[in-house]
């Protein structure tokens, strides 16, 4: 898995996720550190998903979860939004 820019200073995240380190990934989830989620998305065919409107979140670190069909987190990751 693949995050970028980061750290993050614009308003788009992209996040590109290896379907073949990943099998069975279903959806990305954004979420603050203290866990709570911001946003979740579907991942397309082409493995390439894009959070709109980070503008409107706080400096401070994140955290990136894939999960498969059945919730189970698959991998996950932190980074920064630093303006």
């Amino acid at each position: 898995m693949k995050l970028y820019p980061v750290p993050l200073s614009g308003n788009i995240l992209n996040v590109s996720v290896q379907m073949t380190e990943l099998q069975g990934a279903r959806t990305v989830e954004l979420r603050n550190f203290i866990g709570r989620e911001l946003q979740e998305k579907q991942i397309p065919g082409s493995s390439l998903v894009s959070f709109e409107d980070m503008s409107a979140y706080p400096d401070g670190v994140y955290v990136i979860l894939i999960r498969n069909g059945a919730n189970k987190i698959l991998y996950s990751t932190k980074f920064i939004i630093k303006k």
